[in-house]
C-alpha cells in the first residue's frame, strides 16, 4: 500500500481573524490609535517620496530653461548676423547705383555721399538689433517674473492649507470635548 503526499501537507496554513477580540476599551482606543498613526505615517512616508522625485526633476527643469536661454542667444546672434549680411548687400547694391564709373575712370555720385547713407543705414540697422535683443530681454523676464509668481502663489496656499488644517484639528478636539463632557455627564 502506498501513500501519496499532497504538496499542501508540508506547507502550514495560517488562519487570521479579521475582527480582533476587544480586551478592554482602552486598548481597543490605543489600537486604533496605532492603527491611525501607522497609515498617516505612511501617507507621510509616500508624500515625501513623490516630493523627492518631483525635487529630483529641478536639475531637468533648470537645464531646460538654461538651454532655451542659450538657444535664444544663439537664434538672436544667428539673426543679427545674417540680418547684418543682407544689409551690407543692400548697401553695396545701393552704393553702385549711386555712383557710376564712366569710360574714363570718373565716378559720377547721383545721391548724397554714399557714406553719409551708410551711416544712416547703420545706425537704423543697429537700433533694430538692439530692439529685437531689448524685446528678448523683455520675455524672459516676463517669463522669470511669472515663475516669481508661481512660487508666491505655492507659499500662499501652504499657508492656507495649514491654517486649513489647524481649523480642523480644532473642530476635532472640540468634536473629542464636547463628547468627553457627555460621557461623563451621562
Amino acid at each position: 500500500m502506498s501513500t501519496k503526499k499532497g504538496s499542501h501537507d508540508n506547507i502550514t496554513t495560517k488562519e487570521t481573524s479579521t475582527v480582533a477580540p476587544i480586551s478592554s476599551p482602552k486598548s481597543f482606543l490605543e489600537e486604533q490609535h496605532q492603527s491611525v498613526n501607522e497609515t498617516l505615517d505612511e501617507t507621510k512616508y509616500n508624500i515625501t517620496r513623490t516630493i523627492e522625485g518631483i525635487g529630483r526633476d529641478i536639475p531637468r527643469n533648470t537645464k531646460v530653461i538654461n538651454d532655451y536661454q542659450e538657444h535664444t542667444i544663439q537664434i538672436l546672434t544667428e539673426i543679427a548676423d545674417s540680418y547684418l549680411q543682407s544689409q551690407k548687400e543692400i548697401i553695396k547694391s545701393f552704393q553702385s547705383a549711386w555712383t557710376l564709373e564712366n569710360a574714363f575712370g570718373m565716378f559720377y555720385a547721383f545721391c548724397p555721399s554714399p557714406r553719409k547713407v551708410s551711416e544712416i543705414y547703420t545706425r537704423v540697422v543697429s537700433n533694430f538689433v538692439d530692439n529685437l535683443i531689448t524685446v528678448t530681454k523683455l520675455l524672459n523676464n516676463a517669463i522669470f517674473a511669472n515663475f516669481e509668481s508661481s512660487k508666491i502663489l505655492l507659499q500662499h496656499r501652504t499657508e492656507c492649507i495649514k491654517e486649513l488644517s489647524r481649523i480642523g484639528i480644532n473642530a476635532a478636539r472640540t468634536f473629542e470635548h464636547i463628547s468627553t463632557d457627555s460621557a461623563t455627564r451621562s
